[in-house]
């Protein structure tokens, strides 16, 4: 009787202690199994926010519209590329336009992006092809120019100028790292024609000698020092309405003390400031020096135009973030082989 008391009293106790246990297990299981359903989305949400920040390698063209209305007008292109995160190395380039409408001026004005000419630049009827690299070991990521083209309008007309089986290659990537690519459209507009009218007779006036007028001419005066590299200073192109007036060499000065040299050019007719653009063509960097172009403002027929105006455009300009992409900086270093487009807003 004893020993079935105690059976009977050994169950009760497992029950009482055995059960909270289990119930205690099954309430902390639950718990885990949610705190890390709850995390997971976490990861996820800024793993996919990474890829849509993340931009394409592209390739691109400055500027992308052009017109004109005259025959023999010339006008500079730049080709742009942007690697965004890719280390690129090389580049085999095909540039395309309509031989008919457009000229091609050679030699071509190679940039800094791509330092090393692997096969220089052939014109051949509408294609130009060339080869572009860097030194190994010196890969480029970013933006920056390759290299610009002067064209010369032959015909009235329009053309497309963009790349064609153009592959950019890149330290561990084994195909053409290129995903988007822009270009730039040219039109030649045509005069309309005027009709002439129907002269009627008048009687013949009396004959009076009128003095000569004297043309109109406008006078730009242009501030700039630079650093060397190499022993060799800057050299600077004065470009008025898309054609090289002016060039001139060994642009010192001091820019430290702000010690400026003063350059001076007379136009015939009235000269705008939105038709000047001032550009840095012999960019160079080595170890210890770094060879830059500063231009401190211009001053046409006595009017004063800043370089660091809101209003200056610039396409060599070193931005932190931005590289030496074009923009409206507010600065007066052109850093890269570059220009500055004066009043273009």
């Amino acid at each position: 009787m004893h020993i079935i008391e105690e059976r009977n009293y050994m169950k009760r106790l497992q029950y009482k202690i055995v059960v909270p246990l289990l119930f205690i297990i099954f309430i902390g299981g639950i718990v885990f199994i949610a705190n890390n359903r709850l995390k997971k989305p976490i990861v996820i949400v800024k793993e996919r926010a990474s890829e849509v920040v993340a931009k394409n390698p592209s390739l691109g063209t400055f500027p992308k519209t052009i017109q004109l209305t005259k025959l023999n007008s010339q006008f500079d292109v730049d080709f742009n590329i942007d690697s965004s995160t890719e280390s690129a190395s090389a580049a085999d380039i095909q540039i395309t336009y309509d031989p008919t409408i457009l000229g091609v001026s050679n030699p071509v004005a190679y940039g800094a992006y791509f330092p090393v000419i692997l096969k220089p630049a052939v014109i051949d009827h509408g294609t130009i092809s060339l080869t572009l690299g860097r030194r190994p070991g010196e890969p480029k990521i970013g933006y920056g120019t390759m290299f610009s083209i002067k064209f010369t309008a032959i015909a009235y007309g329009n053309s497309i100028i963009g790349y064609k089986n153009t592959e950019v290659s890149a330290l561990g990537k084994a195909t053409n790292i290129i995903a988007d690519i822009s270009y730039s459209t040219v039109s030649i507009i045509a005069p309309t024609a005027i009709p002439t009218p129907t002269l009627t007779p008048t009687p013949a006036p009396t004959s009076t000698v009128l003095p000569t007028p004297t043309p109109l001419s406008s006078t730009i005066l242009i501030y700039a020092a630079g650093t060397s590299c190499k022993n060799v200073f800057p050299s600077m192109d004065l470009i008025l309405n898309s054609q090289v007036v002016a060039s001139w060499t060994n642009i010192n000065g001091n820019i430290k003390l702000r010690q400026f040299k003063e350059y001076k050019y007379t136009y015939k007719g009235t000269l705008l400031p939105n038709s000047v653009k001032i550009r840095f063509t012999n960019d160079k960097v080595s170890n210890t020096e770094d060879r830059n172009l500063l231009i401190d403002k211009i001053i046409i027929n006595g009017t004063t135009y800043e370089t660091e105006s809101s209003s200056i455009y610039t396409t060599g300009s070193w931005g932190n973030g931005t590289g030496c992409k074009p923009g409206y900086k507010k600065m007066e270093l052109l850093s890269c082989n570059g220009y500055f487009l004066y009043n273009n807003k």
